[in-house]
This record gives C-alpha cells, sequence and structure tokens, in this order.
C-alpha cells in the first residue's frame, strides 16, 4: 500500500495540471453570451463539474476506500468472515457422491 501512495503523489502534480488545463479551457463556455449560449453554458456547467467531482473522487475518496478496505482485510480472519478453516478452496462444496470431482459424481450418480 505504501508504493501506491508513493506513486500516486508522483503522478498528483500531472493529474490535477491536466484537470486544471481541460477546466479553464471551458471556462469560456460557461461564461458565453452570443448566439447559441442557452446550450453552451448549461453544457460548460456540466463538463465542469464532472471534471471537478471525477478528479476529487480519483484523487481522494478512492485512496482513502482503499486505506479502509486494506484496514478491514488485514485485520480479519477467515472465521471472522464467514468462513470455516476447513472449507473447500475452490468454494463449491464437497460432491453428494464424496468425490471431490464434479464430473465423477454426475456420472456415479
Amino acid at each position: 500500500m505504501d508504493e501506491a501512495i508513493t506513486s500516486g503523489t508522483l503522478l498528483l502534480h500531472p493529474v490535477l495540471m491536466t484537470a486544471l488545463v481541460a477546466l479553464l479551457g471551458l471556462v469560456p463556455l460557461t461564461f458565453a453570451n452570443g448566439i447559441g449560449s442557452e446550450v453552451q453554458r448549461p453544457l460548460g456547467i456540466v463538463v465542469i463539474g464532472g471534471l471537478a467531482s471525477s478528479t476529487f473522487l480519483t484523487l481522494i475518496l478512492l485512496p482513502v476506500l482503499y486505506r479502509w478496505m486494506e484496514g478491514r482485510s488485514s485485520g480479519s480472519s477467515p472465521e471472522a468472515d464467514g468462513q470455516q478453516s476447513g472449507a473447500d478452496p475452490d468454494g463449491f462444496g464437497e460432491d453428494p457422491a464424496g468425490g471431490s470431482d464434479p464430473e465423477q459424481a454426475r456420472v456415479t450418480s
């Protein structure tokens, strides 16, 4: 997780610069007064809002969620997650015929 945080901080500057340049390029669309501005103004507002919210979610919320999920998964045991320690690793359970191969169980039953 520390490697992800380190690489995230290295990518922070390029991501913010890209979002800022795109946002500044859409500002004239938001303040349009000429012909067609009734279409351009709402479009500019929506695109700027989407760009700002997606940048916030990517840079702030996702790392927080990753850290939270890592804390939950590293502090729990299989018994706490509802799994038994002797459970079948493939998740299909035991065959009715008692074997471990599902194809063989269909042939014998």
